[in-house]
């Protein structure tokens, strides 16, 4: 059935939905579909399956076989000219310093008991106020080993990373 399936969803790979519907419609009245679905059907009621059988293929055939291209293990893979130029080789990830990582998470823990309306953006702007010469130092390493490209933008998401995941961890029960 599986390899029925497959056949269909292949020969109506590039039909929009509707056109796709009707003619799994239609290829299911054909006396040999017919057949393999009702062995299929009492099959799958044996092993437990209670759903609609000719739903779950058509979803398959759909969503599943319809979208894979066949493997030839024969020849080797070639990239694709479009993603070899797109693709870009990941960076090492360069980690912030602990302390300047320990004396986010105090002002954040500091600034969401005493203000209400505490948020990521304004208590960033406190911090880099409050801790300039810890912030010029961490620039400046981060900066001399030449992986970070813009220390601001890191520095600030940073902030508003562990500001949320310090606010999951409390509004999680424990």
């Amino acid at each position: 059935m599986m390899q029925a399936v497959a056949a269909f969803s292949d020969s109506h790979r590039y039909d929009d939905r509707k056109t796709y519907k009707a003619a799994w419609a239609e290829w299911l009245t054909h006396p040999q579909i017919a057949e393999m679905l009702t062995a299929e059907v009492a099959r799958l009621h044996d092993c437990g399956y209670n759903g609609d059988v000719a739903e779950k293929l058509f979803k398959s055939g759909r969503y599943y076989f319809r979208v894979k291209q066949p493997k030839q293990p024969d020849q080797p893979k070639q990239p694709d000219q479009t993603q070899t130029q797109t693709q870009k080789k990941r960076e090492r990830y360069v980690m912030m310093s602990r302390a300047l990582l320990n004396l986010m998470d105090d002002h954040i823990d500091r600034g969401v008991r005493s203000n209400d309306a505490y948020t990521p953006a304004n208590g960033f702007v406190d911090f880099c106020i409050a801790q300039n010469a810890m912030l010029k130092a961490e620039i400046a390493r981060l900066t001399a080993l030449n992986n970070v490209t813009n220390v601001n933008e890191k520095m600030k998401k940073t902030y508003k990373n562990r500001y949320f995941i310090r606010m999951k961890s409390v509004a999680q029960p424990k």
